[in-house]
């Protein structure tokens, strides 16, 4: 007790009266805004760096930017701490460098030996690989490779490696890097009974058998690649070459301005035809050059009345001549379409369709018939010889052989090469 038997004053004065108060409890509540039971655990009970609950949110974070192939640094930015902050208000954001030097590796390195232990389940291998450049400005190389085994009679698929590859795309730096990347992961080359690549010389050279090479598997040319390259041979005839440079030159007017895509509104809408708008193609893939010629017959008349009334455009209109030409050879394109992607799958073996799908193209599609014309017969001839010379006499022969499965070898046997077929037709002479 103080001086004179009074209790020192604890509390400050009420607001509401402007004398002290006789009521400490009173006072209290009025001065002093006291956290609830749960609020005072809470402060007290963030999730450490080393607890289960942190953990398992790192490993989310880390998830998300390894499968959606997001920024590490997305982890720093304020909307991202804004978010988890509002969500798990318990649990602090580690550092950028705590995801890519800790998380990220150990959760590659868990993966990894996952996938080797699936790996060493296989007894033979195929493989896929490519060389590509990213999007963007930047425009780095990359090479990427793909794995594909059985494993209880299932089609197994896994992408080894995407790798950076500033290197020149040489066949030996190629097959070096094939080298590394199997000694890395453990894998013995002899076991590899095929690889699929595109038709570029320096992938040929550096998986196909030579004196200088030492893959001991077959050498594939992918098919959608031979399609587009048989497509684009086509395509580069002179009259051909003509009409599609025509119609892109239409389809860039209007892309390069508002008021003509505008006015194709008002025009499609008036007439009734579809409110689409125009495609422009990647000239190295023909599929969207089909796309282009197909959308721009279809929206031609709103496109025509459009440029018919600006005078300094009617440059833009392509010619009848042009149109007829475009016509021919969307004929010829539209059923080709739908092979594209036909024989991409990483579930079942394609390989098996190929020898089928190129004789229907060669033999049905691609053959000429009497009411072809001229240009016609000129586009059939032309990607029917391309298709033909792209594919080797030992592929053929794996082809064959790899085309007997039961729904096909009934109806497809009499389509085969002679000496296929006549082993064929003999097991008695097969040697067990």
């Amino acid at each position: 007790m103080a001086e004179g038997g009074t209790l020192p004053t604890i509390y400050p004065p009420s607001k509401r009266s402007g004398h002290a108060s006789s009521s400490a409890g009173s006072s209290s509540a009025e001065a002093i805004v006291q956290p609830t039971v749960q609020e005072a655990f809470q402060r007290q009970a963030s999730y450490g760096p080393s607890s289960h609950r942190a953990k398992e949110i790192n490993h989310a974070i880390a998830y998300c930017i390894a499968k959606d192939m997001i920024p590490i640094y997305t982890v720093a930015k304020p909307g991202f701490l804004k978010l988890m902050k509002t969500t798990v208000p318990l649990y602090k954001v580690p550092s950028q460098k705590f995801f890519s030097k800790t998380e990220l590796p150990k959760m590659y390195n868990s993966l990894k030996e996952d996938v080797g232990k699936r790996i060493a389940q296989g007894k033979w291998y195929a493989a896929t690989t490519d060389l590509w450049t990213s999007s963007g400005g930047s425009g780095h190389p990359y090479i990427s490779f793909t794995i594909h085994y059985l494993t209880d009679w299932k089609l197994q698929s896994n992408c080894l490696e995407t790798q950076f590859f500033p290197e020149d795309h040489t066949a030996d730096n190629i097959s070096e890097f094939f080298d590394n990347m199997l000694q890395e992961w453990g894998i013995n080359k002899e076991f590899f009974v095929s690889i699929t690549t595109d038709n570029a010389t320096n992938m040929k050279k550096a998986f196909e058998t030579s004196d200088t090479t030492t893959f001991p598997g077959q050498w594939f040319g992918c098919f959608g690649h031979n399609l587009n390259l048989a497509i684009s041979k086509a395509l580069k005839i002179q009259r051909v070459d003509t009409a599609v440079r025509s119609c892109r030159h239409s389809v860039q007017g209007f892309s390069r301005s508002w008021k003509r895509r505008r006015e194709l509104r008002n025009k499609q809408e008036a007439l009734n035809v579809p409110q689409r708008s125009l495609i422009h193609d990647v000239v190295t893939r023909w599929g969207s050059t089909q796309k282009m010629l197909q959308r721009f017959i279809e929206q031609q008349q709103a496109v025509c009345a459009v440029l018919a009334t600006e005078r300094g455009a009617w440059h833009l209109m392509p010619k009848d001549a042009d149109i007829a030409v475009i016509e021919q050879v969307l004929q010829i394109l539209q059923p080709l379409s739908a092979f594209t992607d036909a024989l991409a799958s990483e579930s079942r073996v394609s390989l098996s369709a190929l020898r089928p799908v190129l004789s229907h193209i060669i033999s049905d599609i691609l053959e000429v018939k009497n009411e072809d014309s001229a240009l016609t017969i000129d586009l059939k001839r032309v990607m029917k010889s391309d298709h033909e010379s792209r594919y080797s006499v030992d592929a053929k022969k794996v082809m064959d052989l790899t085309s007997f499965i039961p729904g096909l070898k009934e109806a497809f046997l009499m389509t085969l090469m002679p000496r296929s077929t006549a082993v064929l037709r003999k097991p008695q002479n097969w040697q067990r």
